[in-house]
């Protein structure tokens, strides 16, 4: 060993040292690659995750709306259905109701001329006809048997008799018929109204229900797509997070090698100083030694 051998250490360290740092950061850079890595895969697998969520959600909302269209569809069909089954029952009324109206006319309700058009309606009728018909002939026999038919006067007279005789069964034989007519005209009606207004009510019933899902489906879609995107953003930040707080470490770590390294070679050159020091003052006291050893040999 040389003379100065003793002041290589600081030297093995440095190199020791070196390697320290080298290694350091070559550990750094792979785990920057790493979470470079982490941070690519995990944000595209979290997007991949995003995108397939909300398909799933658009999907199903689809498929929600396409079942309450159908459903509203034979609703409906069995709504208008029900509807139309009144039908019937309204023209009967209606039918019905032209009676009353009759009715009305010959009491004069609707006027002079409405109730004219009713008293010829009344003697157009086959029973009128019989009736003036009987009357005439049994005023024509009466007068054969006085031998007075041969007068012109006299056969006015007969025939406005038949007439008058006819007339006096307007009440009975006309308003009293009519008059029937009332009660079934209105329970028809009143049927039909009451029938049509459910009818409308179970369609009503039936849009107010669609309009509630519908609204419900697309409210529930609406959630889920904000409880997806909430939860994304919470995902992007952890990842961010995690690749925050790898890179602090792997900064640290870095950080941590090199100061180990200095420290290292610090130590290397306070001990190299030491042993500097420790060899001097070996040599000062071998040289105190030899002189104060030969001193005493001259003065012999």
């Amino acid at each position: 060993m040389g003379f100065f051998d003793f002041l290589t250490g600081s030297d093995d360290a440095e190199r020791a040292a070196e390697a320290n740092r080298a290694a350091a950061q070559q550990g750094f850079d792979r785990g920057q690659g790493y979470i470079g890595d982490y941070r690519t895969n995990a944000l595209s697998s979290l997007g991949t995750g995003l995108d397939q969520s909300t398909d799933a959600l658009r999907t199903g909302l689809g498929g929600q709306l396409d079942a309450y269209n159908r459903a509203l569809g034979s609703a409906t069909q069995a709504g208008q259905a029900g509807i139309a089954a009144y039908a019937p029952l309204s023209a009967l009324g209606s039918k019905y109701g032209g009676a009353t109206t009759s009715l009305l006319n010959a009491l004069g309700v609707n006027g002079p001329g409405a109730f004219n058009t009713s008293i010829d309606q009344f003697r157009s009728t086959p029973g009128y006809q019989f009736q003036q018909d009987e009357a005439a002939r049994a005023a024509g026999n009466a007068a054969s048997k006085l031998g007075i038919t041969g007068s012109g006067n006299t056969w006015q007279a007969l025939q406005d008799r038949a007439q008058n005789i006819a007339d006096t069964t307007f009440n009975q034989n006309y308003l009293q018929p009519l008059s029937q007519f009332i009660n079934p005209e209105l329970q028809a009606t009143a049927g039909a109204a009451s029938g049509i207004a459910g009818a409308n009510q179970n369609l009503a019933n039936i849009y107010q229900n669609y309009g509630q899902q519908t609204g419900g489906a697309y409210g529930a879609n609406a959630a889920g797509l904000a409880g997806l995107y909430s939860g994304a953003a919470g995902d992007r930040a952890n990842v961010f997070g995690n690749v925050l707080g790898g890179q602090t470490q792997a900064s640290q770590n870095l950080a941590t090698g090199n100061i180990q390294a200095n420290n290292l070679v610090a130590q290397a050159g306070m001990q190299d100083a030491s042993n500097f020091w420790n060899l001097l003052g070996n040599l000062g006291k071998a040289a105190s030694s030899a002189y104060a050893g030969g001193g005493a040999g001259g003065g012999r």
